[in-house]
């Protein structure tokens, strides 16, 4: 699944969890909604963490379906894993009530998977792979993103422990 995102975010990590991009395309015309769904997911996530609706295209009939998507601008767009139940839409605007109905357990939980799936990217592999990790979040860090101090606790146990 490719990233549609246009927004482009600052390194600045004194905010919290935010909306995407494409969650700012669907309610452009509604600013005062926007504003809600940034600060309800405010306090649900590290501070780089990013909800976004994310978009893919059926492979015959190249239909677009959006679903919700979270994703660590510390690690980048690559990494990103589904929040709900592989709830698919074809209009992303009817995802907007989905967003507001997130909760700081589902936020965390995508944020655990994100990590999870990062560690087994790249667990097994050989030293190269492992350093490129490392120097993925040294480059963050240089640019002012790195995970908040909870997400990297957690980040750490599940790379090292699990």
């Amino acid at each position: 699944m490719q990233v549609n995102n246009s927004h482009t975010y600052s390194g600045n990590v004194n905010f919290q969890a935010l909306p995407g991009g494409k969650i700012r395309a669907v309610l452009i015309n509604n600013p005062e909604k926007y504003q809600e769904i940034t600060k309800m997911l405010a306090p649900l996530g590290d501070p780089n963490t990013v909800v976004d609706i994310f978009t893919a295209t059926k492979k015959y009939s190249k239909d677009n379906l959006y679903s919700l998507r979270l994703y660590n601008k510390v690690f980048g767009s690559s990494y990103n894993v589904p929040l709900g139940k592989k709830e698919v839409e074809y209009m992303p605007s009817k995802l907007i009530p989905k967003i507001e109905q997130l909760t700081q357990k589902d936020v965390q939980w995508g944020e655990y998977a994100l990590f999870r799936s990062i560690k087994e990217f790249y667990s097994g592999k050989s030293f190269r792979y492992i350093e490129y990790l490392d120097n993925i979040i040294k480059l963050s860090r240089e640019k002012g993103i790195e995970l908040g101090a909870k997400a990297q606790k957690a980040f750490n146990d599940i790379r090292f422990n699990s």
